[in-house]
């Protein structure tokens, strides 16, 4: 799992919100049929790639939050201006 996790990231930086949200969704699928039918060794592996693609999923929505530009005020506009008049 670890030589794939680098390809596995790539892939999820090149899908979009949704694709990764339907991939992750589908993943948790998967794996839960798995561990109904009793395959703990796939499903396990499963859990590794699902939660590199969620991993993926908070940093791009952290990033994007990051990238949002703040708009404030200039300190002479507040309208909590205290200044002696």
């Amino acid at each position: 799992m670890d030589a794939a996790r680098p390809a596995i990231g790539d892939a999820a930086d090149a899908m979009s919100d949704d694709e990764l949200e339907q991939a992750i969704a589908a993943l948790h699928a998967r794996e839960r049929e798995l561990l109904i039918t009793g395959d703990s060794t796939a499903a396990f592996g499963l859990i590794g790639t699902k939660f590199t693609c969620w991993r993926h999923s908070r940093t791009a929505a952290a990033d994007q939050r990051r990238t949002v530009p703040r708009v404030r005020k200039p300190l002479s506009n507040r309208d909590d201006d205290t200044s002696p008049e």
